[in-house]
Order: structure tokens, then C-alpha cells, then sequence
């Protein structure tokens, strides 16, 4: 799920009251919650003003944003407004006036942006899977932030011009965050577990900032049985259901192990095949054949997905293969 995010904020205060002719003392500046804190472009945003001194329940406030004045009354302390789109601008100000005529002011600026959070694991899929590489115990995962900051003259702020403050579980990941790190290569979750992966993105005067998270999760590898045909090769348009059914009395299968870890040489993956509850011996590699005789016969192929450096790598399946080959009529009759 991809999240967009930005705030900028500059909070001040005009410490002006006065009680006829008698100027009060100043009061502390009122502070502007924007909720979501980093909003996308067209987004309605949520205005909550926040301070200590005055007495804001009692006290006149006025919203505006641009200039003009969106709301206002005794203790109209919240206050929506509608963003335009990147490279566009709100400035909202919120004046308070409480009943012994001091006031306080707090402004804040709102520009929109957007960061997509990419990611995929270091684990193997085939070619022209369409699917992203999940992650699996014991490999990395990539993760990029693409990120939309607009400037008001419709330029964009490259890369190279921002800051990425990458975070998982909350935590800072000082060694792969600053200026330009926009890719980031990091552990995947433990076996059974997941974690929190986001990047804060800043640029050097902070006027723009933008945000996006993941939640990623770790997941087993996953055995699939494709059928090799002997004159298509391996059909991975569709992979061998639970129950299957072949008209031949021979048949070669190819197990593919997705999610695999792929940091090492494939040579490491160990296959070990079982048919009818009997281990095939040899049979470490990710093909097998099947052959039969008689009318009917029901193969129970097991196959167990081991790592030999990766002991976290794990994987069992099953299938049921009916092999019921055809009686052919040639010239002669029966064949």
C-alpha cells in the first residue's frame, strides 16, 4: 500500500493586546495541528488550534487561509480547508481573542506532496512473473521512495535536493538515511514476522516534507509444480493443481520454489522428492519423472524445499496425479 504525505509548518505570534489604552503583556504563540500531518494535493485537511495562555473556549477565533476567512465564532478551535494541487500553497492563520482583549496568532503553511514507497525482496521469482518478489526469511529487500515535491513555478525537486529519513519500527536506520538516499537495501522481517518500513522526506529548508509506510511481512517460500512438456518446454502458464489429471502413462514435472532465497547460488536449493510415500533416491533437483503402467494409476508426489546455507528456508507440498492414458484406434483397431 503506497502512502502520500506532507506538511510545513511555521508557527508565529503577535504578542498585540490592548485593554483601552493599557498594552498586556505577550502571550505565548498559538501552534496550528494539521491532521493528516502530511497531506496529498486535493486532500480536505483538518486545522486544530493548540494554546496554553489564552483561554480558547472563551476566547473569539478567527480562520482564515489565503487571506480570505473560512470560519470564525467563540471557541471555534477546529477548521477545514481543501489543497489544490503540487506546487500549490495554503497559508492559513487562526487569530484568537480572548474576553480581556489579548490575542495571539498562529500561521502555518500547507504545500501538498506525494512519496510512493516501492519495495521487493532479494527472493526468487521466475522471468515474466508479474507478481512483486515477497520477502522471505534470511534475505534483503529493496525499498525506493519516489517522491512529487512542485515547486509553485512548476519545477521538481530532485533526489539529490532532498533529505530521506529512513525508519523501521519507528526506528532511525541512521547508516542508509540523508541527503539524496532515496534507495535503501535492508533485512526482511523474521521468519513468521514483519516489521514497519518508512522514509520521511525533507528538502533543506524544510518547506516541503512528505512521509510514506509499509507494513511488510515475512512469508514462506512457496512450491508451485509446473508440467514440461516434451515439445513446449515448461508450461508456467498453469501450474499443477492439488488434484491433476494426465492421459499418458509418463509425465515430467519441474517444482519451482518462489520466494526463494536468490543471495546464494542456486546450487544450494535441495529438492527431495517422494512418490507413494517412498523417497525417490538421487532426487535433489527440481525435475522429476513419472512412469507408470496399467489402465489407472494415482501418483502422491511430495516434494520438501530445503536451503543449504539458509536454514530458515523451508517448504512441503503435495499432489495427486491420476495418470488414466487413452486407449488410441488406429488402422488395425485398438493401439
Amino acid at each position: 500500500m503506497w502512502c502520500f504525505r506532507l506538511l510545513i509548518m511555521t508557527v508565529c505570534m503577535i504578542p498585540l493586546a490592548a485593554h483601552g489604552q493599557t498594552l498586556l503583556s505577550p502571550v505565548d504563540p498559538l501552534s496550528i495541528e494539521v491532521d493528516p500531518a502530511y497531506p496529498a494535493p486535493f486532500e480536505i485537511v483538518t486545522l486544530r488550534v493548540i494554546g496554553n495562555v489564552l483561554e480558547l473556549g472563551e476566547s473569539a477565533i478567527s480562520w482564515s487561509a489565503n487571506g480570505k476567512r473560512i470560519t470564525s465564532g467563540t471557541g471555534v478551535r477546529s477548521a477545514t480547508v481543501t489543497l489544490g494541487a503540487s506546487g500549490t500553497s495554503v497559508s492559513v492563520e487562526v487569530a484568537a481573542i480572548s474576553p480581556d482583549g489579548a490575542r495571539a496568532v498562529g500561521l502555518v503553511t500547507i504545500r501538498p506532496t506525494e512519496v510512493d514507497l516501492h519495495w521487493s525482496a532479494n527472493s526468487y521469482v521466475p522471468p515474466f512473473f508479474r507478481g512483486r518478489a515477497l520477502p522471505s526469511a534470511g534475505v534483503t529487500m529493496r525499498a525506493e521512495a519516489l517522491t512529487r515535491f512542485r515547486r509553485a513555478n512548476g519545477s521538481t525537486l530532485e533526489s539529490n535536493e532532498l533529505t530521506y529519513t529512513w525508519r523501521r519500527n519507528n526506528h532511525v536506520l541512521i547508516s542508509v538515511s540523508g541527503r539524496g538516499k532515496n534507495i535503501v537495501e535492508v533485512p526482511t522481517p523474521p521468519l513468521f514476522g514483519s516489521h514497519i518500513l518508512s522514509v520521511t522526506v525533507t528538502s533543506s529548508d524544510d518547506t516541503y516534507r512528505g512521509y510514506a509506510s509499509e507494513r511488510i511481512s515475512s512469508y514462506e517460500p512457496v512450491l508451485l509444480l509446473y508440467h514440461e512438456h516434451p515439445l513446449f518446454g515448461v508450461l508456467t502458464n498453469a501450474a499443477i493443481q492439488e488434484n491433476a489429471f494426465f492421459d499418458d502413462r509418463e509425465a515430467t514435472f519441474t517444482a519451482t520454489p518462489y520466494y526463494a532465497d536468490t543471495a546464494r547460488e542456486q546450487n544450494d536449493y535441495i529438492f527431495n522428492w517422494g512418490v507413494n510415500r517412498s523417497l525417490v533416491p538421487g532426487s535433489e533437483q527440481n525435475q522429476i519423472t513419472i512412469r507408470t503402467e496399467g489402465a489407472q494409476v494415482v501418483a502422491q508426489i511430495e516434494l520438501i524445499f530445503s536451503h543449504a546455507v539458509n536454514w530458515l528456508q523451508n517448504a512441503r507440498n503435495t499432489w495427486n496425479i491420476t495418470f488414466e492414458p487413452t486407449t488410441q484406434s488406429g488402422f488395425f483397431g485398438n493401439e
